[in-house]
């Protein structure tokens, strides 16, 4: 069973990391959703000569915060064949991207 002291502590750090993960969209920087999914949708289509759509951009978080401002992951598929998913990611401040694609 915990102590008194040992609850207050636990109750301390939760108060505090907790609200810091929540904020960590007003820290990061400012990402153009617009222009990483066009960047995605040519990557792909220069790489495999094929029409992708991406969809479902988000900030690629490793739970740290650390990577959250440079890179952001999606889903991905051949417009010939929307039943076949995969990743893409990208890195703002790189500009490239990569996938795990097997056509």
């Amino acid at each position: 069973m915990l102590t008194r002291k040992q609850l207050w502590i636990v109750l301390l750090l939760v108060m505090v990391v907790l609200p810091g993960c929540s904020f960590s969209e007003l820290i990061l920087p400012e990402i153009d959703w617009e222009e990483t999914e066009k960047s995605m949708e040519e990557y792909l289509h220069d790489k495999y000569n094929q029409e992708f759509e991406v969809t479902e951009l988000k900030r690629g978080c490793t739970g740290f915060g650390a990577s959250c401002s440079k890179r952001v992951d999606a889903v991905a598929f051949a417009k010939e064949e929307p039943t076949v998913t995969f990743e893409v990611s990208y890195d703002v401040e790189t500009k490239e991207c990569e996938d795990n694609y097997r056509p």
